[in-house]
């Protein structure tokens, strides 16, 4: 919000205080809307510590000091970021990696099977700080890629299973052939 156009910040106090947008042409209504904004200039670790009142205060100068008025700042209902714990990116890499898997059953006919670990070494592999999930999500799609691409060189051999496993602390694909 604090890279906005000094217009747009006037519109939204508009839209904010009666709901209601209009231009030359036409009215919008929002008085149903949600309005999500998002900002960098507190983007401290410890703000999940703070209390609602200091978070204000602090959100309130920062926002001063970027030329966004107090008025605009007192309609707004803060929430601010909290980074994802390690076990809850672990959680997450587990639903894609059994999404993935569910994949592969319906696509490919046999099963992938995750071993213990599997969900933690994606992570370990492309968590980074301050970047969410996103990390981990491309680490999965660049696992199926590389599962697809694997089968694609072995076309004429007809895979029975497949497993992602971790080994030695890296992730490794182990695919069983029926050499028929």
């Amino acid at each position: 919000v604090e890279k906005a156009h000094p217009q747009v910040l006037q519109s939204l106090m508009g839209i904010l205080d009666t709901g209601l947008y209009s231009d030359n042409r036409q009215t919008g209504d929002y008085r149903h809307a949600a309005i999500v904004m998002t900002s960098n200039l507190l983007s401290e670790p410890a703000l999940d510590e703070l209390s609602a009142t200091e978070l204000r205060r602090r959100v309130t100068l920062a926002f001063a000091r970027a030329s966004i008025g107090p008025e605009l700042v007192g309609r707004l209902e803060l929430v601010p970021f909290r980074e994802f714990a390690p076990l809850e990116l672990e959680q997450l890499a587990q639903q894609e990696l059994v999404q993935m898997a569910t994949m592969w059953q319906v696509q490919f006919g046999f099963s992938l099977q995750l071993t213990a670990g599997s969900a933690r070494a994606v992570v370990a592999d492309s968590a980074v700080a301050g970047q969410g999930a996103r990390p981990v999500k491309a680490r999965v799609e660049a696992l199926w890629r590389e599962l697809t691409t694997q089968l694609a060189e072995n076309v004429a051999q007809r895979p029975v299973q497949a497993e992602l496993r971790l080994r030695r602390g890296q992730l490794e694909w182990a695919i069983s052939w029926d050499h028929a």
